[in-house]
């Protein structure tokens, strides 16, 4: 008989709405830009993520857009031409 292959079980992230009530309560508080860089350096990728999308402030992602547009535009300046800035908007 031929056995089943067991599945391994990916790391689940909380719900969406539970990072986006952390957030909410992280930018709340006093210093909180302070607090969210220090937590950045700690927590990794997935406060990096809650940041972006949860708390509707897209400045780290928009410097790091404008940084490689500009790094493009460096090393050569036609193929920055075609690269499409995108517009973004906070909520």
């Amino acid at each position: 008989m031929a056995r089943k292959r067991e599945k391994k079980k990916k790391p689940q992230s909380p719900p969406k709405g539970v990072i986006r009530r952390t957030a909410r309560l992280i930018m709340s508080l006093p210093g909180a830009d302070l607090a969210l860089s220090i937590l950045k350096e700690r927590a990794g990728p997935l406060l990096l993520e809650a940041e972006t999308r949860a708390l509707s402030t897209a400045r780290l992602f928009i410097d790091l857009r404008l940084a490689k547009l500009a790094q493009k535009q460096a090393e050569a300046p036609e193929t920055a031409r075609k690269s499409k800035i995108i517009n973004i908007t906070i909520e």
